[in-house]
């Protein structure tokens, strides 16, 4: 299991779900959205930013 780093929070938790929620939001009314295409990105900003 992935640690992560000092000062991390609810907060942060909200933000990661808002991000995650956007993405779905765009993807419903866009259909050239593509969801996979949004995966790397949301992973590399909310998950890997967060970890130690």
């Amino acid at each position: 299991m992935a640690q992560l780093r000092a000062g991390i929070g609810a907060e942060h938790a909200a933000v990661i779900v808002g991000a995650i929620e956007g993405c779905l939001v765009q993807w419903l009314a866009d259909d050239r959205i593509s969801l996979p295409d949004l995966t790397e990105p949301l992973l590399a900003i909310c998950v890997d930013g967060i970890r130690r």
